[in-house]
């Protein structure tokens, strides 16, 4: 069947998924971007099964006749399905190699447990089953893996799992134990000791993340993060170690309270929805700095940089391959993990350390604000959306690592956050310690079984089975499937592309095609889009194929910062702001504080301007005097610096 025969043949399946109904349990989605989205996910996977099998025309009559005689998808349901198939796909192959035991496709029904509406979705793969219970293969196991996963990450609007999510991470709280095995705690501190003795604040710079902080909502521009910084008692116990805390900011620190962080909740997966929080800004922009040094040390440490490295995965991910092929390496998943970190082991450990320990709790929150309204006092460390929490998680996993290590005297491991890649022959010692610390390990999501063949590791995103890679093609979270784009939608069109790019480099050219024929009818000025070879800009395709014939003129370029729009009249008429401003307004929403573009906030801006320039400066300068490219600091003076900004916007420029 040719691509272009297989897109005409999709729109009978459209005209199905138009007569089907969506729900959530007892409630049903009834807004337009969820059934948009969800049926263009169903769709997608007619150009899957074209791609993925030799033989395609029994699946997708199987998949045809569901859609045919579904008029109900509980999308909570299909969740749960295909995330025990997902399971059980990885945990049968130690069933089968070791314990030489065969299931039948009826066994494997039964094995789930599955009676529900959904099961045909899975039926589509009967056959592609049969043969991997019977005799597992890495290519088997790639097309069942992308089956069980493309439709698992979508994050769908209509589905409010907040009230949920609150429930279990509030019981999370509950059950956190502050009692600790005290041998294991001397350990791991003489440990934490050893490696964080030499410990400096060499380079300290605060800054703002690019994300909301508590009590707003959005990205506000940089002016007024700084608006909304405030300081309290415990803030001032860092001046021993920076200096005065204006020094370190161009607007004046109030004092009030800022150790309130805010819980919200994003997607992670289909049924489930990940917490995250909203950190106060004052204490958001110390703890980038703090950070930023705790992550220099690590990457400048003779023996951390063998075994951590915040800014390369690929490393993990290629531990975690050596580890599929023999065995050598386990790959242990941790459940719940950052939220696992309790606040008195932080403090334990880091008890010899009081330049790191002022500077961590310094800028704790020590409570949060839940969706509910409810403020609970927290017993973590941090919670994901601090920028301490993914460092500090890191390094204390390592020391579990590195205990189970000397214990037994051999072996090796890499850690990235909760992702932990060790010897297979310290396994269980490295188990035994996490279990002591209250940390709960995923049994099925970690692999450990040393086979001749058919083992699989899973760390950073990669996915390995006999050293081959088997990770799946999946619909991202981003993806929101939108009918109708414009220049304004920059990331909607950029998530189509991605995509499309993403299926190319899994050869889903069936796949890639639909994505693209969906963004040439939903984006009028498709045809204003580049083609390459690599992908850098715009839609990647075959080199022996790439041209840019259509195109009108010269392409120079597709994205742009805007700064908001006060910042952009007061520079371009010199002196004063002209009226009030949208980025004003949406401040006062946010947070209640009411601003006007007057003298005064032009004094603020042109002030957070010139701090943040001499920053920049103040980093950039070693770069100055030692670059042969640069000439003088005019060139770095009249560099972009951003300041302000808001969104992400398309433009299109032409020469």
């Amino acid at each position: 069947m040719t691509i272009e025969g297989s897109y005409s043949g999709t729109r009978d399946i459209q005209e199905y998924l138009g007569c089907i109904q969506y729900k959530a349990g007892s409630s049903f989605l009834d807004d337009k971007e969820s059934h948009m989205l969800l049926s263009k996910g169903l769709v997608y996977g007619v150009g899957i099964l074209l791609d993925l099998l030799p033989d395609s025309r029994d699946a997708i009559r199987r998949y045809r006749g569901w859609l045919m005689s579904t008029r109900i998808i509980d999308v909570l349901d299909l969740g749960n399905l295909l995330k025990r198939c997902d399971m059980f796909l990885k945990n049968y192959l130690e069933l089968f190699h070791r314990d030489k035991k065969v299931m039948t496709l009826e066994q494997f029904k039964r094995a789930l447990r599955e009676d529900t509406a959904c099961w045909g979705f899975i039926s589509t793969m009967n056959t592609t089953i049969g043969s991997y219970l019977s005799s597992p293969s890495p290519d088997q196991f790639r097309i069942l893996n992308t089956w069980f996963n493309f439709f698992r990450r979508l994050n769908v609007p209509g589905l409010n799992l907040e009230h949920q999510m609150e429930e279990e991470y509030v019981a999370f709280e509950d059950g956190i134990i502050e009692e600790q095995d005290e041998n294991l705690i001397v350990e791991m501190e003489s440990i934490f000791y050893d490696w964080f003795r030499d410990f400096t604040l060499e380079s300290f710079t605060p800054k703002h993340g690019p994300g909301s902080v508590s009590g707003t909502s959005g990205r506000l521009p940089l002016v007024f993060k700084y608006t909304l910084m405030k300081r309290d008692v415990l803030l001032d116990y860092i001046k021993k170690d920076i200096g005065q805390l204006h020094e370190w900011s161009p607007l004046p620190f109030e004092f009030g309270e800022c150790r309130t962080s805010e819980l919200v909740c994003v997607p992670k997966s289909i049924i489930t929805n990940r917490t995250i929080s909203r950190e106060p800004a004052s204490l958001m922009y110390f703890q980038q700095a703090y950070a930023s040094c705790i992550v220099r040390h690590v990457h400048s440490h003779p023996y951390l940089r063998r075994i951590i490295d915040f800014s390369n995965q690929q490393l993990s991910q290629d531990m975690a391959r050596e580890g599929s092929i023999r065995g050598k390496f386990a790959t242990i998943d941790l459940s719940a993990a950052s939220d696992s970190v309790s606040f008195d082991l932080v403090k334990r450990l880091l008890k010899r350390l009081p330049l790191l320990r002022r500077g961590v709790i310094a800028t704790r929150s020590t409570h949060t604000i839940l969706p509910s309204g409810r403020v609970l006092k927290l017993k973590k460390f941090a919670p994901m959306g601090s920028a301490l929490c993914f460092p500090i998680e890191t390094i204390i996993f390592a020391l579990c690592c590195e205990v189970a290590r000397r214990r037994c005297g051999i072996g090796t491991y890499r850690v990235y956050g909760d992702d932990i890649i060790i010897d297979s022959r310290i396994v269980d010692t490295l188990s035994g310690i996490l279990n002591t610390l209250r940390f709960k390990v995923n049994v099925t999501k970690s692999f450990r079984n040393v086979l001749p063949r058919g083992n699989f590791r899973e760390a950073c995103g990669g996915e390995y089975l006999d050293g081959i890679n088997v990770a799946p093609f999946r619909l991202p979270r981003k993806f929101k499937g939108e009918n109708r784009l414009t220049n304004c939608h920059p990331d909607s069109i950029a998530s189509y592309i991605s995509l499309a790019n993403t299926a190319f480099d899994a050869y889903l050219l069936h796949t890639r095609y639909l994505i693209l024929k969906d963004l040439e009818s939903a984006y009028v000025g498709f045809q204003s889009l580049p083609f390459s070879d690599d992908g850098k800009k715009g839609i990647k395709t075959f080199s022996y194929c790439c041209t840019n014939w259509r195109l009108k003129r010269r392409f120079d370029g597709l994205t742009n910062r805007k700064s908001c729009t006060f910042q952009m009249q007061y520079f371009e008429n010199g002196s004063t702001i002209l009226g009030n401003c949208e980025a004003c307004s949406k401040f006062a929403k946010n947070t209640g504080v009411e601003l006007s573009c007057t003298d005064s906030m032009s004094y603020h801006v042109e002030k957070v301007r010139l701090f943040e320039w001499l920053k920049q400066r103040s980093r950039q300068t070693v770069t100055v005097c030692q670059s042969s490219t640069i000439e003088s600091i005019t060139e770095l003076e009249n560099s972009a610096i951003g300041i302000c900004p808001q969104r992400a916007v398309m433009r299109v420029r032409w020469r």
